[in-house]
């Protein structure tokens, strides 16, 4: 049997995709591969527990070690910084794959997760968004820059360096407190990491921003990299899969919801449409009619555009 260690970490916001993501893993994976997924849980009902062990999960009640922080990503939890202590928590493993629960699974992992690391930290995919958009390698003073969302963990090494203590230092002493925890991992490792193919960790809403001659260029690829050869798919919409039904991998995410322990529950979505009445997204407004959309409002930082019929119109101001 080939034995792959995961680890995943969520709180009661992000139970539902953190069962979709197990789910995928354990369709994806190979009959001759065993999973052991563990599931680090930052005060989960009993409720979710129970649902997260029916999923296949081995769940660990944890706390992190610095609860008050904060990031400029709302949606990332404190939990997140339970990756700062995952050598302690596994102190009897020598490596671990880290995954974060907005993904979708879609081949085996196993070979992947008996590449040797050598001694390097840890096994990652660069982020190209990060990296050509906001400036995230230049800001910790690096040539590049990985996305923190799978990273296959040399706890070995790691434990060896005390890294654990480091990124709590960095976390405290030196964060731009742009992210939770990416930017202090990125730092911390001083890119004493592999980096590896995107297709571990498809970032494929980000890579939107960029034409796909660009991609192929800065990953040094022959080929596109699309659904047909992605191992590791991450749904890095702002507007997540699990909430709206029009974002991107949509189809892709609810495919799996269907697989999982939550298959008998029915999924609303925010913006699924509706015969009457208005739907709201987070910049925008709709009226429909009969399905049809008569009225919209677009919201934007400084002022709101109201659409009637398809046509812009000026509302006055209540004195």
């Amino acid at each position: 049997m080939n034995e792959v260690s995961i680890a995943l970490i969520t709180d009661d916001n992000y139970v539902v995709p953190t069962i979709v993501t197990i789910a995928s893993l354990l369709k994806s994976k190979k009959f001759r591969s065993q999973y052991d997924i563990y599931v680090l849980g930052h005060h989960l009902t009993p409720q979710n527990k129970s649902l997260l062990e029916k999923q296949g999960a081995t769940v660990i009640e944890c706390e992190p070690k610095l609860p008050k922080c904060s990031a400029a990503n709302a949606h990332v939890s404190v939990a997140a910084l339970l990756k700062f202590d995952l050598t302690n928590i596994f102190k009897k493993l020598d490596k671990i794959l880290y995954l974060d629960t907005d993904m979708v699974i879609l081949r085996d992992l196993s070979a992947f997760f008996n590449m040797d690391l050598g001694s390097h930290y840890a096994a990652v995919v660069k982020d190209m968004a990060g990296i050509k958009l906001e400036d995230c390698a230049g800001q910790i003073g690096h040539k590049n820059y990985f996305n923190s969302g799978m990273m296959l963990l040399n706890l070995k090494k790691m434990r060896a360096d005390k890294i654990s203590e480091k990124l709590l230092d960095y976390k405290l002493h030196k964060d731009r407190g742009h992210f939770m925890d990416q930017d202090c991992l990125n730092a911390v490792f001083r890119e004493n990491v592999i980096y590896v193919s995107p297709v571990y960790n498809w970032m494929a809403p980000n890579q939107m921003r960029f034409d796909k001659k660009e991609i192929r260029k800065f990953y040094h690829l022959s080929k596109d990299l699309s659904l047909k050869n992605a191992v590791v798919v991450h749904l890095t919409n702002k507007q997540k899969a699990w909430d709206y039904a029009d974002v991107w991998g949509h189809k892709l995410w609810k495919k799996y919801y269907k697989k999982s322990v939550l298959k008998h529950t029915k999924r609303c979505y925010q913006n699924e449409k509706k015969l009457f009445g208005w739907e709201k997204s987070i910049d925008t407004e709709i009226f429909r009619f009969m399905g049809v959309p008569l009225a919209k409002i677009q919201h934007a930082a400084t002022k709101e555009k109201t659409y009637i019929l398809g046509v812009r119109v000026k509302l006055k101001k209540r004195k």
